[in-house]
């Protein structure tokens, strides 16, 4: 059996065991019907956010370029490529797990929670409830290594993505790759700190970002660390320090959109204009 080639969006939950010994018995049950309310939710979303197109079958597809698996604490997003893709099609794969990422992380945060994740490609399998392959497992081990609460993209996966966004020009990918990314020196457990582009969780939902992340980030740190009774264990706090100060910087990246967006767009490579 031949492996798949494709995007995934690799997640844990930080703090899952504190949230099993202190919540009621029915605490895998919570984190279960969470994940399925939030499935639902993203595929209203993704209709609500492409609601521009005029084709409303080619809505439901973008919807269908990803699935979900949920096991334990592990929860894995993937879109398998498809040798019939046309480049549009493997544009909105990116696209749509870029915004899958940004809502999983942005929904888990606020319900107290918190995720972290990495955005990879590569070989792997899934065979309904078992996956295997590279890709997850370098996947896995760079998002075990994150030492806060974000989803970055693996230096492989991020130029992946710019080959798709540049070989050809691709304008649609242009219009959201400097909105939704930004460059971040991420802080890890066994190595050094590296930076690599990471996905902004501030980057959409605007309106409950206007009432709830412009308040006092390092309290709306803790609550998310906190909530369902967990405990912030002494081996815990570098990761929460550490996620109140990507989150300022997210948000920093938000009010000071041009300048960020410049910095990406360092990174596109413009068609060249025909001679006049």
């Amino acid at each position: 059996m031949g492996m798949d080639k494709g995007i995934i969006g690799f997640f844990d939950i930080l703090g899952y065991q504190s949230f099993l010994e202190n919540s009621p018995g029915d605490a895998s049950r919570q984190v279960v019907s969470k994940l399925v309310s939030l499935k639902q939710a993203m595929a209203d979303e993704m209709r609500q956010a492409f609601s521009h197109e005029q084709d409303k079958p080619k809505v439901e597809e973008l919807v269908g370029l990803l699935n979900w698996l949920v096991f334990s604490d592990t929860i894995l997003l993937y879109s398998q490529f498809d040798g019939s893709d046309s480049p549009g099609k493997r544009s909105n794969r990116w696209i749509v797990m870029n915004f899958a990422c940004l809502l999983l992380w942005r929904r888990m945060f606020e319900y107290g929670l918190p995720l972290r994740g990495v955005v990879h490609t590569g070989e792997f399998l899934v065979q309904g409830t078992c996956f295997a392959g590279r890709a997850i497992v370098e996947a896995y081990r760079l998002s075990q290594d994150l030492n806060l609460s974000a989803c970055a993209y693996s230096r492989a996966a991020f130029s992946a993505l710019l080959r798709q966004a540049n070989e050809p020009h691709d304008p649609l990918l242009w219009n959201w790759i400097p909105a939704w990314l930004f460059e971040y020196q991420l802080p890890r457990k066994k190595s050094s700190p590296e930076r690599l582009v990471t996905i902004n969780p501030l980057a959409i939902f605007l309106e409950s970002y206007e009432t709830y992340f412009k308040g006092d980030i390092r309290q709306i740190v803790h609550e998310s660390f906190w909530k369902h009774d967990k405990d912030i264990l002494e081996t815990a706090r570098a990761k929460v320090q550490n996620t109140e100060q990507f989150l300022r910087a997210c948000r920093f990246a938000i009010e000071n959109l041009d300048e960020s967006a410049k910095r990406m767009r360092r990174f596109e490579k413009k068609p060249e204009q025909p001679a006049s």
